[in-house]
């Protein structure tokens, strides 16, 4: 029998809320003084606990498609980093921490396998054998697909909430396949409801350079950031899918953030709404095996070494540690 998985969200571990999984049309909305935005997460073959009143979905129209082909998970979350004027995107980390130790339970070729996932996420910074593990990455590198649109200040003046800011003027609608709204969200631009790369809002001018290319914005002058012109080109992808390689943009901004110097550099604002859609297929939760990408097929049974803590991914702030929000994956019932 698959593991029985109860999903919750909110803007920290004390206050999470259960979480519809497979339903994109009713995401979690998370409302606090550091994130206003919303959530959702897709697994395949879900066989956990729904929210009650909640219609069963064991899977959605997300894994369908070509663009998502491999994909067996996803936590999407879209919204905006309240609390300062503007923090970088050095200072914005995504992963998973834990509050005991784990050491005892880690698995034989766990140093080797952590040289794999580095391979996937060379900026992965972790330490495992803590009393309180964790592994963390910045959220501008990590998140497989990224998209920022910046709204004009003005716009959010008269917000006072997460619903409200989603009603202002240019907000992306929640990107999904299952509705018209979704597909045509300017966060999924020509992907039909798929969360498109595009991270040039934060950085790129809205005028061209005499030649007619992407130049860098105005209020980095004399910042000291430098950006070679490949890859402020390949940042925003095309909104024809056939003018483009859809994954050129994914690489320019994982490029882009590659630079703990140049992430530094790059400011977030609380106008820029982000759309990140955090996915692989590395782990199968009907089985809860574990298939390290580039290893020639190293696995873990996972089962075997769960100690009863709950998968707990956050977003946080580097230089505070206040916390944006929280995803967590906890298993009810091993054996359901």
């Amino acid at each position: 029998m698959a593991p029985s998985l109860h999903i919750s969200a909110g803007p920290d571990a004390s206050s999470l809320e259960p979480l519809a999984v497979n339903h994109d049309e009713i995401p979690l909305t998370i409302d606090s003084p550091n994130f206003r935005g919303r959530a959702t997460v897709r697994i395949k073959s879900f066989t956990g606990h729904d929210p009650e009143g909640v219609e069963h979905h064991s899977d959605c129209s997300y894994f369908n498609e070509e663009r998502r082909r491999g994909i067996t998970w996803s936590i999407q979350i879209q919204g905006r980093f309240l609390g300062e004027e503007e923090v970088s995107a050095d200072d914005i980390l995504f992963g998973n921490a834990f509050e005991r130790s784990i050491a005892s339970h880690l698995p034989y070729g766990t140093s080797l396998a952590l040289q794999f996932v580095k391979v996937v996420d060379p900026n992965m910074q972790h330490d495992l054998y803590c009393d309180k593990p964790w592994a963390f990455s910045p959220f501008v590198a990590t998140i497989t697909h990224l998209n920022v649109q910046r709204l004009e200040k003005e716009a959010l003046t008269s917000s006072s909430s997460a619903k409200d800011d989603f009603k202002v003027e240019g907000y992306p609608a929640f990107p999904t396949p299952d509705s018209s709204e979704g597909k045509n969200s300017t966060a999924a631009k020509g992907t039909e409801g798929y969360t498109v790369d595009d991270v040039s809002a934060l950085v790129i001018s809205d005028e061209k350079d005499d030649r007619g290319r992407n130049q860098l914005a105005n209020r980095y002058k004399d910042s000291g950031l430098t950006v070679d012109a490949s890859t402020l080109a390949g940042l925003n992808w095309p909104a024809d899918e056939t003018s483009g390689d859809k994954e050129a943009a994914a690489a320019r901004r994982k490029l882009l953030g590659a630079d703990a110097a140049r992430r530094q550099k790059v400011m977030v604002t609380p106008q820029d709404v982000f759309t990140a859609d955090f996915c692989n297929g590395f782990l199968d939760f009907n089985t809860l095996n574990l298939n390290l990408p580039f290893s020639g097929g190293l696995h873990f049974d996972l089962k075997k070494y769960w100690d009863g803590q709950p998968v707990n991914y956050y977003c946080k702030n580097r230089k505070t540690g206040k916390i944006y929000f929280v995803v967590s994956f906890n298993i009810q019932d091993m054996e359901a």
